[in-house]
């Protein structure tokens, strides 16, 4: 049978140590302080995800724009894509790429 592990306290976002559940750990009993951190967890996620949804509308509203001046949005996200990734990375993939373009015209030559 599997020994179960003992609770330990665990470290928040802000490095303070603080205990499981509740004042001693117990299932159940989250006690004024943890009842209220959490609430204070719960506020501060519905904040960063309301300010998610502005930031998406933002970028849809600036990839309409960049469509309307002529843009093709397909090469545009690819760009932005790619930028994102390590340069030895992309190198690789198109070193290999390139060799397989070389190959297939070999063979259809």
């Amino acid at each position: 049978m599997a020994r179960s592990k003992k609770s330990r306290p665990s470290e928040d976002l802000m490095g303070e140590s603080s205990p499981g559940i509740g004042h001693n750990g117990a299932p159940g009993s989250l006690g004024v302080n943890g009842a209220e951190k959490l609430a204070e967890y719960i506020s501060r996620v519905e904040n960063l995800e309301e300010q998610k949804r502005e930031i998406a509308g933002d970028i849809s509203d600036l990839m309409k724009e960049i469509k309307g001046q002529g843009f093709d949005l397909k090469a545009v996200k690819r760009i932005i894509r790619e930028r994102k990734r390590d340069a030895a990375e992309v190198d690789e993939e198109n070193a290999i790429f390139d060799l397989y373009m070389s190959a297939l015209r070999q063979v259809s030559e």
